[in-house]
Parts: C-alpha cells; sequence; structure tokens
C-alpha cells in the first residue's frame, strides 16, 4: 500500500465563523471539486453524516464519510474505494478575529498511486487554487453584501 500526505493552506479576511459557514455549504463544494457536478448531504453535518457527491456528467454518486465535525474549527471526511483511501482535515485557525488561516491537509493510500499520481496531484493543485479564490472573494463578497 502506498501512502502519500498533500497539505495546503491560505488565509482569509475573515473570521472563522464566517469561513466555516461558507465553506461548508455543500452547494458551494462544486466550486473547487471540480469532478462533481453536486454533493447531497443526508443528515446535519456531524461526525457518521454520509455525503454523496454525484461526478460531473455523470450518474455516478461517491459515498464521503464525514468523520468529524467540530463547527468553526475542523472537518473530516473519508472516501474508500477499491484498494484506495481518501482522508480529508480541513482546519480553520483564527487570527484576531479579522483572519482565518484555512489548512486543509489530504492523506490517500492506495494500491494505485503509482498510477494515479499525476492526476490526483493534478486535481489537488487545482482544487487548492479553486478553493482559495473561491473562499477568499465569496467570504469578502458576502460580508461587505451583509454590512451594507
Amino acid at each position: 500500500m502506498f501512502k502519500k500526505t498533500y497539505e495546503y493552506s491560505f488565509e482569509c479576511k475573515a473570521s472563522a465563523k464566517n469561513v466555516w459557514e461558507f465553506y461548508m455549504n455543500p452547494k458551494n463544494w462544486p466550486y473547487w471539486n471540480e469532478q462533481f457536478d453536486s454533493f447531497t448531504v443526508t443528515d446535519e453535518l456531524k461526525s457518521g453524516t454520509k455525503i454523496f457527491g454525484t461526478l460531473r456528467g455523470q450518474e455516478k454518486s461517491v459515498l464521503i464519510l464525514a468523520t468529524d465535525v467540530n463547527p468553526y474549527s475542523e472537518f473530516r471526511y473519508c472516501i474508500r474505494g477499491l484498494g484506495t483511501t481518501i482522508e480529508s482535515l480541513t482546519q480553520f485557525h483564527e487570527i484576531n478575529g479579522v483572519t482565518t488561516t484555512v489548512i486543509c491537509t489530504v492523506y490517500i493510500h492506495s494500491i494505485f498511486f503509482p498510477f494515479i499520481r499525476r492526476k490526483f496531484e493534478k486535481s489537488l493543485t487545482q482544487s487548492n487554487i479553486h478553493c482559495k479564490s473561491v473562499v477568499t472573494s465569496a467570504v469578502l463578497d458576502s460580508l461587505s453584501w451583509s454590512n451594507t
């Protein structure tokens, strides 16, 4: 079994609460998870909640299991498939109530990793870029809209 860990982070000029509320809305997830058209959450988002991600251009869904949800602090989920497990941890660290650092750590365990490495890394890099720009601009836009 091959194992690899990836980590990326970004800062957003907003409280952890505001960043969390945007980031944790399943309707926003396809903005930075381009391989998915939509996400369906079976219950309130908490540990044990099942999330179904519909793959772009397909009727097939992927089961995502929320494994740990601590509001305004961290969100963990797991995706298991044939010979592959992907675990993700996203943490929200508020600095002075004005800035939040978002840290995403992704662990992949897969017998196929040598064959999917480049595609996985490309997808992860694109997700990082999109997540940073979408979350940062959307949170800032919602704050300026709500303050007017």
